[in-house]
């Protein structure tokens, strides 16, 4: 089976890639993002997608945003800020993290893809990735984040040997 012959699903945390350009002062453009991760994994369109993001539907920005999301073909779904996992890390602030949702749904398409992308930097989501993994070896997976803020637990397990797990370098691909 060719890589065009394949099915595709992504899935995306963008509350962590909004963190992560505030954090790093990065300035992401969703489209190219789109393009870049479907050159990468090889696919003119997604078969499945899904992407969490918060979201009030007061604020015109947060309404803009997910608009110009679902125009390039992206599913969101959005979430009230309530409803979403906080995770405190030290001296940093609370971050919002949708690997729970993820996590679902890298279950629930378990037996009908043939490759997984998964753009996140959220390290519990390792469990299900490499459940993934142990339930058909043959299912290709793929993390996407930006090397320089990527959950450093992450590289002791992408620089394994026979890791199952593809890193696809955000920083690099959109502004190396």
């Amino acid at each position: 089976m060719s890589d065009k012959e394949k099915t595709t699903a992504v899935f995306g945390d963008l509350t962590a890639l909004y963190a992560t350009r505030s954090r790093h002062q990065k300035t992401i453009n969703y489209k190219r993002l789109d393009e870049v991760l479907r050159q990468e994994m090889e696919v003119e369109k997604w078969d499945v997608n899904a992407w969490y993001t918060l979201f009030s539907e007061n604020n015109d920005g947060q309404v803009n945003f997910v608009e110009g999301l679902k125009e390039i073909g992206w599913d969101v779904n959005t979430a009230n800020i309530r409803n979403v996992r906080r995770i405190n890390r030290d001296d940093r602030p609370t971050d919002y993290r949708f690997d729970s949702r993820i996590s679902y749904e890298l279950g629930a398409c378990a037996e009908t893809v043939d490759r997984v992308l998964v753009v996140s930097d959220s390290f519990e989501l390792l469990p299900s990735l490499m459940q993934l993994h142990e339930d058909d070896a043959n299912v290709e997976i793929h993390l996407a984040f930006f090397s320089d803020a990527l959950d450093g637990r992450w590289w002791k397990v992408l620089n394994t040997p026979n890791c199952p797990i593809k890193f696809i370098d955000l920083e690099s691909k959109l502004f190396g």
